[in-house]
């Protein structure tokens, strides 16, 4: 029954993780070198990056069940707009964030130029009580938005402006205009400002910065169903963030009051204006009333007459309702008409019962604010303002209309409600027309001061509502810096540094297998399916001869595992005579034949060194030995005896060569002459084992001649040198059966490449040595494993 080879390949198996895991470990000294590098440059960029803080406030917004402070005065209030204190939270999220408002909260903190000191690897910016000194911005070009200008204090009524084209000294608080703009240099709160010290001014252009910072300003409800808003603001300098916040809660406090004030205050004085002429009108009654009396001696009216006209009381009702309509109607109409180019508000809360007339003028003064306020940022040639003005014309031409065409009804309504009187007429026959007269002045006396009060009335509840205007919200939170940066953040720039350098060499090693077309390790050669004697680690050393008789060293100790592996492939006599060769030239075929036959001799076994490669001959030489004659002289000539040609290695016992002798200029032909069969004959009588140091065969075929005196082919590959396309020159080889036995020997293997047993000999090396020297430092490992 035949037993297996133990030195032939295994067919591929699944890639195990402990696999990868050793394949990684050996190049571990590189991992640690990647992440130190990472981290090295994290920490550099956690040092000079911008540190960004969040500021946060909170406010509370009051809604429409809740109503206004004022709404229990009474009902007589329900009618007056101003009362209604109810807001729309996502309306008011969007009026938080308008250009407009954050531009007014930038202007009146002076934040259109944003300060710099120049400092070693970076600018950093400064503000508050920091500043040396301050610039108010009054006009900026906005083409010179992002322009830079160097401000030095020279003394302490002094300074030098240097925008880059010219450098100029003026004295603090002199307004100063250029190309660019108007600005005026002051100290900071400093009495005295430092001298020389610099300050870099970037000039911001107002519409970028307003949408800097917009775009770092977030709003947010804090739950669906409640009136809270999160204010928070991201920015470099967290005092800066503090007031940018709470200016910005302040100016919204105070547009909202001033608008509340603004309606309130139009609808005073257009009832002022009413009430001077209902008291001329209502006292012009009076006097009529009293000097009709005294004309006509008139102190009472008899009860007869009032109960002729107690019938017709009910109409005469209707009829004064109906006047008062008429009349307010008439007022606000003779208002708007009398308003002409003017842009001013219309009182909206004069009890006016038509709905579409009351939601025309609310319109209407809602337009009238906008257009103010967008005013205040623009001019009035501006698309916007010529939009909304050309909507108020609209309006006021729609409100005009509805006025006439509701008065034109209530005159039509009235004019019936007269009619339905005529059959009260002849009551009124028996009435005295004295005191039918007297009734008619007091009627109209009566529809006056109706009047009269109603507008007093509201102008009470106006002036009330102006005096007791609040904020619709209330500040639950004033802004305040959190006690963390969010960017850079710290611990998530270290993790991701780590994970960059661990993950850095697993790339860079794919990518250079990926693109290495050199053989690295021993998976590349096992498509050629030629058993595997073992491998060689890389050493470096001038001297070619490296196994002594008492060397302990690892690469003594590895040629002793081959050759007791090359024991135990078979018998002594099937590897009497042992064939070097290699697919080219540089592989390690002398090298490996020099150590190999000391390492077999070493052992107590006669070994010859045959320096085979009649082309370039170097066993000899590399040995440090001479010789006259050689394998040529002896094939060519008969008068030389093999003895001759042997010489003894002086270091070592038991090991002999032979040269090449003179450089034959037919090399193959010698190879297949008869005296061949002679030499070999004679050789394996006299020596334990002959190694031939031959060519390569990729080049010529003297190894393929040489192969039928070899027992076994000891074939050589040397890592990162031998090209993983030849090895189907191996693959070739072994299904022609060209070279007898031919078993693989990987050279130069260094700690990336090694398995098995040569994984092992690194790690023997670098660990502890055999010769029981101390332990390497760590340092010294770590250069090692580099």
């Amino acid at each position: 029954m035949s037993q297996p080879n133990p030195f032939q390949l295994q067919p591929l198996q699944p890639v195990k993780l402990k696999d990868v895991f050793i394949k990684y470990r050996r190049n571990g000294g590189w991992f640690i070198l990647s992440v130190m590098l990472c981290v090295i440059l994290a920490f550099f960029y956690l040092r000079y990056a911008t540190t960004q803080y969040r500021v946060n406030s909170t406010i509370l917004l009051k809604s429409n069940d809740k109503g206004a402070d004022m709404s229990q005065v009474g009902d007589m209030f329900s009618d007056l707009e101003i009362f209604n204190g109810g807001k729309n939270i996502d309306d008011e999220i969007e009026v938080l964030k308008g250009k407009t408002l954050m531009l007014r909260v930038l202007r009146e903190l002076n934040l259109t130029a944003t300060y710099y000191k120049e400092g070693k690897i970076k600018k950093t910016e400064v503000y508050g009580r920091s500043l040396p000194v301050r610039l108010i911005v009054k006009k900026l070009d906005s083409l010179s938005g992002g322009k830079s200008v160097i401000i030095t204090p020279v003394s302490a009524t002094r300074y030098t402006w240097d925008d880059g084209s010219t450098k100029k000294t003026y004295p603090f608080g002199r307004e100063i205009s250029n190309n660019y703009g108007v600005f005026t240099a002051i100290p900071s709160g400093k009495a005295i400002p430092t001298l020389n010290e610099s300050v870099i001014v970037q000039l911001n252009n107002s519409k970028k910065l307003v949408a800097d910072y917009l775009r770092e300003l977030t709003i947010t409800p804090v739950n669906k169903n409640g009136n809270v808003l999160k204010l928070s603001l991201n920015t470099s300098v967290p005092q800066k963030g503090i007031d940018v916040l709470n200016k910005l809660v302040q100016l919204y406090n105070i547009e909202g009051i001033e608008n509340k004030n603004e309606i309130a205050a139009k609808t005073i004085s257009f009832i002022d204006g009413r009430l001077i002429y209902l008291v001329r009108e209502l006292s012009g009654v009076e006097k009529d009333v009293e000097n009709y009396k005294k004309k006509n001696d008139v102190t009472d009216i008899s009860s007869e007459s009032q109960q002729y006209l107690q019938n017709t009381g009910d109409y005469e009702k209707k009829l004064s309702d109906y006047e008062i309509q008429i009349s307010i109607l008439q007022s606000v109409q003779n208002y708007i008409a009398k308003q002409g180019p003017q842009f001013d508000l219309v009182p909206s809360s004069l009890s006016i019962h038509d709905a579409t007339l009351v939601q025309l003028i609310d319109s209407y003064n809602q337009l009238q604010l906008q257009r103010k306020r967008i005013l205040s940022s623009n001019y009035e040639t501006s698309p916007v303002v010529i939009n909304i003005t050309d909507q108020l014309n609209a309006l006021r031409g729609n409100i005009l209309e509805n006025i006439k065409n509701i008065k034109r009804g209530l005159i039509i309504s009235r004019n019936a409600l007269a009619t339905k009187n005529v059959k009260f007429e002849s009551l009124k026959k028996n009435v005295p027309s004295i005191e039918r007269e007297l009734l008619e002045i007091k009627r109209q006396q009566n529809i006056k001061e109706n009047l009269y009060q109603y507008l007093l009335q509201k102008r009470e509840e106006a002036t009330l509502s102006k005096a007791a205007a609040v904020s619709n919200f209330t500040i639950i939170d004033r802004a305040d810096v959190d006690d963390l940066p969010v960017k850079p953040q710290r611990s998530l720039i270290l993790l991701l540094a780590l994970i960059a350098g661990l993950v850095l060499p697993v790339i860079v090693m794919a990518i250079r297998n990926v693109l290495n077309d050199k053989v690295t390790t021993i998976d590349d050669i096992k498509d050629a399916e030629v058993p595997v004697l073992g491998e060689i680690i890389h050493i470096l050393s001038h001297n070619k001869v490296l196994v002594e008789k008492n060397s302990r060293t690892v690469f003594s100790e590895m040629f002793r595992l081959l050759r007791s592996k090359l024991q135990l492939s078979a018998t002594e006599d099937q590897n009497k005579v042992l064939l070097v060769t290699s697919t080219m030239s540089g592989e390690g075929k002398t090298f490996f034949s020099i150590n190999m036959g000391a390492t077999l001799a070493l052992a107590g076994k006669k070994v010859l060194l045959m320096e085979f490669d009649l082309r370039k001959p170097k066993l000899i030489n590399d040995m440090g030995l001479s010789a006259k004659l050689g394998i040529t002289n002896y094939l060519v000539s008969d008068k030389y005896q093999l003895d001759d040609l042997i010489i003894q290695v002086p270091e070592i016992s038991n090991l002999y060569v032979i040269g090449c002798g003179d450089v034959p200029p037919n090399p193959s032909e010698l190879i297949l002459s008869d005296k061949m069969v002679t030499l070999f004959e004679q050789l394996k009588r006299q020596f334990d084992h002959v190694i031939i140091d031959s060519p390569p065969v990729g080049l010529i075929a003297d190894a393929y001649n040489l192969s039928m005196f070899a027992d076994r082919t000891l074939y050589l590959i040397r890592y990162n040198y031998t090209l993983k396309e030849q090895v189907k020159i191996i693959q070739e080889i072994r299904t022609r059966k060209e070279l007898r036995n031919m078993m693989l020997v990987l050279n130069d293997g260094r700690k990336e490449n090694m398995q098995g047993y040569g994984d092992y000999g690194y790690r023997y090396s670098y660990g502890y040595t055999i010769d029981d020297k101390q332990p390497a430092s760590w340092w010294k490992r770590l250069v090692a494993r580099l």
